[in-house]
Parts: structure tokens; C-alpha cells; sequence
């Protein structure tokens, strides 16, 4: 079983394309392409070729045609959800009206586990939409992240917080490895319960930082990155870390990391992580922390 980091959500579309025959290729922001049959989308494939370049991609996930009436969400062509044709204009109006309000910022783990996070999501929202409370078939148990961002903001200042948070851990759903998000003018936080208090630690504050980074970074995987470089700066302070690492060390025995780990209630590799960032590890040790990671135990048994 490998070892999984997190992922930021799904890549955003920036240009479309029909150069291959019989096909649609989309140009993804992370440099990648994605093709797919012209004959799973039939509307589409009515199109002229004229027609075919009047389309609008919004909010970095749906695709749009002037004279075609579906609605195409990118994992239409990443083939995790059934095709639009399929769908009625009603539900592709209100799948265009909930993506105004309800953003998946960072998703913890694969990408097989962001398809489970964003559902997740959005029957969470859904519910919350009419009733203002978690659905009561959820096993839900709320987590005060007050604390977290106010400690993040006093690190970094240019975080900005919602004045409402809806945070917690779910229990027993399958798949869910957590993840942050807003909804109108919430932010959102829901971590697996399954997961140990060392890990729930680290991922709190990063997921709690994305949130506050939000609008600096439209990038997803910009976001990703500095949200872990502002909740380790936080959570690490050097002046402590330094008592640590400032002995050259070569090799960290078992006795140590858990010292360390314990210190800073969170994974040694985290710490690790940071003391790379501010230089006190020699380059043959950065290796050891280069990947966040969530727990192996947690993503094999699919927080069964």
C-alpha cells in the first residue's frame, strides 16, 4: 500500500479544444490534457465547428455551449459522473446555481477519495440549504476551531476568516479522508473520526489555514502549499524547533521522533518538514519530508 498526500480539488479548465477527430480535448491548469469520445456527449457532437468555439468555461469546472443547452461539469470527462445528456434543464440550472455558493477548497488524500468528499459536501449543504443543522443520519460531532484560527492569524496576518465556521469529525463514511470548503459565507472543515489526534492536529490547522488563504490563491495546488507552510509555521515555531535540530544531527532514532512528535503533537515527518524549510536539516535527510501524507491505516480501510 503506497504512501498518499493530499490533493488539492479538481484541476481547472482553461481552453477547450476539437483538433483530434471525433474528440474533445480539455487543457487542464496543471499543464494536463484530457481527452474524450465526441459520442458520449451528443450535444456537443451536434454542434458545428463554428458552434464549438462559442463556449464559456465557468468557475474553472463547467463547460458551456451558446446553442447547446446541457451543462458539462469536468468530471462528466473524467468519466466520475454520469454524462449530462442524461440530465434535465431544471437540474442543470440548479447544479449552475449551487456552484456559486459552495466551493471544495482542499481535499485530503487521492483522487479516488475527492469524488467521496465533494458528495459528501454537498449532501451536507444540501441539508444545511433548508434546515440549517447536519443531517441527522450523519455522525457528526462538532470541533471548535476558534482557537486554530485565531493562533494562525496571529502568524500570518494576511488570513481572512468567515465569521462562521461549521467544523467536525463524521463517523463511519466510507471513503471520507476530509476536507475544507466554503458555503455562502461559511467556511467548512470535516475530518474522518477515525483519524488519531497527532494527524487530526496537522490537518485542522492546514485545512483551517486554506480557508483564510482562499482568496489570494485561485490555484488549488498554490493553495495547498502555503496553507501547509502557514499552519507548520505556526504550529512549529523556529525558536522551538531549534532546540531540536540544532545539533547537526545525521540520524534521528526512535526515541527522538517520538520526543519531537510529541513536543509539537504532530508527526515527526512534519516537523521534519519545517526544520528543511528553515534550512536545519542536512540535504540528504529532505527526502524523509517531502510528501504530506494521510495515514496509510485510515485510506486502506476507506475510514470503513
Amino acid at each position: 500500500m503506497r504512501n498518499v498526500g493530499f490533493n488539492s480539488t479538481i484541476p481547472e479548465i482553461v481552453r477547450v479544444s476539437f483538433r483530434k477527430e471525433g474528440a474533445i480535448t480539455l487543457y487542464l491548469e496543471d499543464g494536463r490534457t484530457l481527452s474524450a469520445p465526441l459520442s458520449r456527449f451528443p450535444g456537443i457532437s451536434k454542434l458545428t465547428a463554428e458552434q464549438r468555439k462559442l463556449y464559456h468555461i465557468s468557475d474553472g469546472a463547467f463547460l458551456m455551449f451558446q446553442d447547446d443547452d446541457e451543462i458539462y461539469h469536468i468530471q462528466d470527462f473524467l468519466g466520475t459522473f454520469e454524462t449530462n445528456s442524461h440530465h434535465s434543464l431544471s437540474k442543470q440550472i440548479q447544479i449552475d446555481f449551487l456552484a456559486a455558493f459552495r466551493q471544495l477548497l482542499i481535499s485530503l488524500g487521492t483522487a479516488e477519495n475527492l469524488p467521496v468528499n465533494e458528495q459528501l459536501f454537498i449532501r451536507l449543504t444540501d441539508y444545511w440549504e433548508h434546515a440549517h443543522n447536519i443531517p441527522p443520519t450523519v455522525l457528526f460531532k462538532g470541533i471548535s476551531i476558534e482557537a486554530i484560527a485565531t493562533r494562525l492569524q496571529k502568524s500570518d496576518r494576511r488570513l481572512r476568516f468567515p465569521n462562521e465556521f461549521i467544523a467536525g469529525e463524521i463517523r463511519s463514511e466510507q471513503g471520507l479522508t476530509g476536507f475544507s470548503a466554503k458555503f455562502r459565507e461559511q467556511g467548512w472543515v470535516i475530518l474522518p473520526a477515525e483519524l488519531s489526534t497527532i494527524y487530526k492536529n496537522l490537518f485542522l490547522n492546514i485545512l483551517v489555514a486554506s480557508i483564510g488563504l482562499n482568496y489570494l490563491y485561485p490555484s488549488r495546488r498554490e493553495l495547498l502549499a502555503e496553507a501547509e507552510h502557514v499552519a507548520l509555521e505556526a504550529m512549529v515555531p523556529e525558536v522551538e524547533i531549534r532546540k531540536f535540530f540544532g545539533l547537526n544531527l545525521t540520524r534521528y532514532p526512535d526515541s527522538f521522533r517520538s520526543e519531537v512528535a510529541n513536543y509539537f503533537n504532530i508527526p515527526f515527518d512534519y516537523v521534519l518538514k519545517r526544520a528543511n524549510y528553515l534550512g536545519l536539516v542536512q540535504e540528504k535527510d529532505n527526502s524523509i519530508a517531502q510528501k504530506l501524507s494521510v495515514p496509510r491505516k485510515l485510506v486502506g480501510k476507506r475510514a470503513a
